[in-house]
């Protein structure tokens, strides 16, 4: 019986480099996305240790500037839940996660009230069933019960407010 082939190559030291230095140049990855990347590609994972290793001192991958990029192409569409709990999935502790939340200085429930706008331009939060749809909807993106609240209480119906506009 044969052994599955491996849909790739097995890489050597200088191939190692090669491939994480291709995927850099396109985004920043953190080191434990690397490593899981390529743990299966190794001769030995000695190698893929000390390549990281070397790309981290080097400054040619850092999980901090990985934090700060994930966050702001993500902080417009999720809450601070969902995205310090992807952050720790790839890898970035909580200190560094933290750090980067509060450098980005942002305003969770009014960014809550922006979602919640563009998603229902006619939302009536007088009734139950509707204010539950949009509150479970502004959980699941991520954001805790004090932002929700907030920004159910700031929610303008668009109708409403056009007609106000001259």
């Amino acid at each position: 019986m044969q052994t599955p082939r491996s849909k790739y190559k097995t890489l050597d030291y200088t191939g190692l480099r090669q491939a994480i230095i291709s995927l850099l140049g396109r985004r920043d990855y953190s080191r434990k996305e690397l490593y899981l990347k390529y743990k299966d590609r190794v001769e030995s994972l000695e190698d893929l240790d000390i390549v990281l290793e070397d790309f981290a001192e080097r400054g040619w991958q850092c999980d901090t500037r990985f934090c700060e990029s994930f966050l702001n192409s993500r902080c417009y569409r999720y809450g601070p839940i969902r995205l310090r709990f992807e952050l720790s999935n790839k890898g970035i502790t909580d200190d560094q996660i933290e750090r980067a939340l509060e450098a980005l200085e942002m305003d969770w429930s009014a960014q809550a009230s922006d979602i919640l706008q563009r998603k229902y331009s006619a939302l009536d939060t007088q009734d139950p069933k509707q204010k539950g749809k949009a509150y479970r909807f502004l959980a699941q993106r991520g954001f805790n019960s004090e932002h929700i609240q907030q920004a159910l209480s700031n929610y303008t119906n668009n109708e409403e407010s056009e007609e106000l506009r001259f």
